[in-house]
């Protein structure tokens, strides 16, 4: 039940991740002056979307931290939510994937396991 919740809550930072980059894709943050003129706009749909799921991964992963030891929880959290960015931002937002790129996330899946398992 926990590692479902663990997941869920993965889930829900990937998503936030991804709508946070859709929804400040567009947007120029080089310049200081520049970033506090359109601080205004960056509480459009998608960031405020990206605002909830993060609420939610926190949520759930406090949930999920109450039952697992944070050495474990941490890292199942972050190798997995790697994966799940590695793969989604690929298909949905066309960034680039590579040989080295997956043979990194084989090597995580790996670490990930041993950390399972131990």
């Amino acid at each position: 039940m926990y590692y479902f919740v663990l997941f869920l809550s993965v889930i829900s930072g990937t998503l936030a991740q991804l709508t946070l980059k859709m929804g400040v894709r567009d947007m120029e943050f080089l310049q200081v002056a520049s970033f506090f003129q359109k601080l205004p706009f960056l509480f459009n749909g998608r960031i405020l979307i990206a605002l909830f799921f993060y609420g939610a991964s926190f949520f759930l992963y406090s949930l999920a931290l109450s039952k697992f030891e944070v050495n474990r929880a941490y890292p199942i959290s972050v190798v997995s939510a790697v994966i799940l960015i590695s793969v989604l931002s690929s298909l949905f937002l066309h960034e680039t994937t590579s040989v080295l790129k997956v043979t990194g996330i084989i090597i995580c899946l790996f670490g990930m396991t041993m950390i399972i398992k131990g």
